[in-house]
C-alpha cells in the first residue's frame, strides 16, 4: 500500500480518535488509537520527513497523557499535521 493511503488513514483514525476522547468516549477512542498504531507499522519511513517520522513515533505516547483532554488535543494535532504533509508531499 503506498505512504499516501497510510498516512492518511492514520491522519483519520487519530482524527476519529480524537472526537471519542472528547465525547469521553474510551473504548471507541482506543480502537481508533489501536488501529492508527497498527497502520504506523506499515509505513515507509525512509521516504517521508523526518518531523512525520517524530511525530508517527510518538502516537504510542498518547496513552501516557494524563487526561483525555490531553490525548484528544493532542491526536487532532497529530491529525492534522499528517494530512497536511501527505495533502502536500505525497
Amino acid at each position: 500500500m503506498s505512504n499516501k493511503l497510510l498516512l492518511g488513514a492514520i491522519a483519520q483514525d487519530l482524527y476519529r480518535a480524537a472526537n471519542a476522547y472528547h465525547r469521553k468516549s474510551d473504548t471507541v477512542s482506543g480502537r481508533f488509537l489501536q488501529e492508527a498504531l497498527i497502520t504506523v507499522n506499515n509505513v515507509d519511513t525512509s521516504t517521508v520527513a523526518d518531523y512525520i517520522k517524530r511525530y508517527l513515533q510518538n502516537i504510542s505516547a498518547l496513552n501516557k497523557l494524563r487526561n483525555d483532554d490531553e490525548k484528544a488535543d493532542a491526536a487532532l494535532v497529530y491529525s492534522a499535521v499528517i494530512q497536511n504533509y501527505c495533502i502536500k508531499n505525497c
